[in-house]
């Protein structure tokens, strides 16, 4: 059984809010896509517009980023949505980061433990492009 869980963090590691769900049985590729999916359906509905992508699931973050049809139909059919809803935002940005850099306790990232894991953040600082992350 799958399952899918964020927390949202501002610039400076605060608390927002946070979200946790069973998703069923799915693909590790599946989870990752569908909390990215929720956790930028959570960030428009809280209003947050400058928000940082950190992905340990590199081909993952390319394949939205660059729109490249791979995968099954689910697969294709969330980057489509996802990348509908990326222009919502005020800014934004996708990067890589090893699964060594994510952090099980969110005591330093704000990023929760498991296959679909994701931290989201937003907030203001003097960078020209920051808010925080999300975490795949």
């Amino acid at each position: 059984m799958g399952s899918i869980g964020g927390v949202v963090r501002n610039h400076k590691g605060d608390f927002l809010l946070g979200y946790s769900e069973p998703i069923g049985k799915t693909t590790s590729t599946i989870a990752e896509i569908t909390a990215l999916q929720r956790g930028l359906d959570l960030v428009l509905e809280n209003g947050l517009q400058n928000v940082w992508f950190e992905g340990d699931e590199k081909r993952l973050l390319e394949i939205i980023a660059n729109q490249i049809p791979v995968g099954p139909e689910e697969i294709q059919r969330r980057v489509k949505l996802i990348n509908l809803i990326l222009p919502e935002l005020n800014s934004y940005k996708m990067t890589h980061i090893y699964r060594e850099g994510t952090c099980s306790s969110g005591a330093s990232t704000g990023v929760t433990a498991g296959a679909g894991g994701i931290g989201l953040a937003d907030g203001s600082c003097a960078g020209p492009m920051c808010g925080g992350f999300i975490s795949l």
